[in-house]
């Protein structure tokens, strides 16, 4: 599959933050989060050598994961039920379904 041929998704951790953090500071709590996630998820890719499928994997600026990758990479990852992963949605603007899983 070429990288013309892959979408922008965006994952959604669950969050058990404290309610009282402000919004500054939930930012950077959120962004921690997705930093560790992203890199058991590269380890993951790894092991079920799905990472040439991969194009880009990044937390952005709001905490959330944008994975740009083929179909069948966010199928395998919402397959897996991870306790962490709260929704799994495909990036607005693009011509296929709009969410993958969400829990």
């Amino acid at each position: 599959m070429t990288r013309s041929e892959h979408n922008h998704y965006f994952i959604e951790l669950l969050q058990d933050l404290s309610p009282e953090l402000s919004s500054g500071e939930l930012v950077r709590a959120r962004q921690e989060r997705a930093r560790d996630f992203v890199a058991q998820l590269r380890t993951w890719l790894e092991t079920e050598q799905l990472d040439d499928d991969v194009s880009d994997l990044k937390v952005t600026a709001l905490g959330r994961i944008m994975l740009t990758s083929s179909p069948d990479v966010a199928e395998r990852l919402s397959d897996l039920d991870h306790p962490d992963i709260a929704a799994i949605s495909l990036s607005s603007g693009q011509n296929t379904a709009s969410s993958v899983r969400t829990a």
